[in-house]
């Protein structure tokens, strides 16, 4: 029996030396659900100044963020040296595949958008990525990463969070459904 335990804890050594091993594990403990709650967390307006927030997509195109007013908004802070970032990534990915018809899913980065481009293309990811064309506004800013929102239509940030989380889950579909004022 101790021969087991000496075997399992040096494959774990062995699997947090390696990025992709790191991966596997972040993603592995976020499909237990024990990490980053998707309930509804926060009652905020946005601001005035949070509304005049401009975002450029990959192919250039511009959207502030007070023309999706009267829409739901999944906002996440990301970077792909980020371990957690990547290992909730394709939860996100499963979550925008289900909902992204109904809810606008803004996944910002502050990298070289080509960093990104190979990135999204490596990985076979389809979202929606943005880069902050102006300022960040105090309201919005993300002290880790990542860091996502979930904003309703109304205007109001009805979840804060950072951390990696599970968005794959019928937690987070019910935290959209609320945004979106169906639930």
């Amino acid at each position: 029996m101790a021969k087991m335990w000496d075997i399992l804890f040096l494959a774990l050594i062995i699997a947090f030396l390696f990025p992709d091993g790191r991966d596997a594990m972040r993603r592995a403990i976020l499909s237990t659900g024990i990490v980053g709650s998707v309930d509804v967390n926060a009652d905020e307006d946005l601001t005035y100044k949070s509304g005049a927030w401009i975002l450029q997509d990959l192919n250039g195109a511009e959207v502030q963020l007070s023309e999706l007013k009267g829409q739901a908004i999944f906002l996440n802070f990301w970077a792909t040296w980020c371990g957690p970032c990547k290992a909730e990534m394709p939860s996100i990915e499963a979550l925008y595949k289900d909902m992204g018809d109904e809810v606008n899913f803004l996944i910002v980065s502050y990298e070289d958008p080509e960093v990104i481009r190979q990135f999204m293309n490596d990985e076979v990811y389809d979202l929606p990525v943005f880069f902050p064309k102006n300022g960040i506004p105090d309201q919005l800013k993300a002290e880790a990463l990542p860091t996502t929102l979930v904003i309703d239509v109304e205007g109001k940030i009805l979840h804060r969070s950072s951390g990696m989380s599970n968005w794959d889950s019928d937690s987070a579909r019910e935290l959209l459904r609320s945004a979106l004022g169906k639930s």
